[in-house]
């Protein structure tokens, strides 16, 4: 399966992303489905902290989730979508937390959902390989 940043450092669990990734993006694909075209913005951010962590953001303009719901998404069976299963985000998580990082949601401003999960680096040089990245894509 293709990576999503192909030059993203690997993580302590030795993952670079993929299957999480790509559930938060097809999410956030599916929470814009009722808008026009032109309104319609998915974006996908990654930074490395100082506490050696890379942080990945996945964010949409769609309707956005109410509070009482955004406490809810993760939980097992828990769905928003009509022919949705609510497993998804729920194994993103586990999987996201068995290699020591962590998975969130916030508010996406003025309108949507954005979703984050943080994972702890393998190595201390990951920071560098991401600003050669970043350079590289201009």
């Amino acid at each position: 399966m293709p990576r999503i940043f192909p030059e993203i450092p690997e993580t302590a669990g030795g993952h670079r992303g993929q299957p999480k990734d790509v559930n938060l993006i097809r999410n956030a694909i599916d929470a814009m489905s009722e808008l026009p075209a032109c309104k319609r913005i998915l974006s996908l951010a990654a930074e490395c902290t100082k506490d050696e962590t890379i942080e990945i953001a996945v964010a949409d303009t769609g309707k956005g989730l109410s509070p009482d719901i955004a406490d809810r998404v993760f939980e097992a069976f828990f769905t928003t979508k009509e022919e949705g299963l609510g497993i998804g985000l729920a194994i993103s998580r586990t999987i996201v937390e068995a290699h020591g990082g962590r998975l969130w949601t916030v508010p996406n401003r003025p309108q949507g959902a954005v979703f984050c999960f943080a994972l702890p680096l393998l190595n201390g040089e990951a920071e560098d390989e991401l600003a050669a990245y970043r350079v590289s894509r201009g």
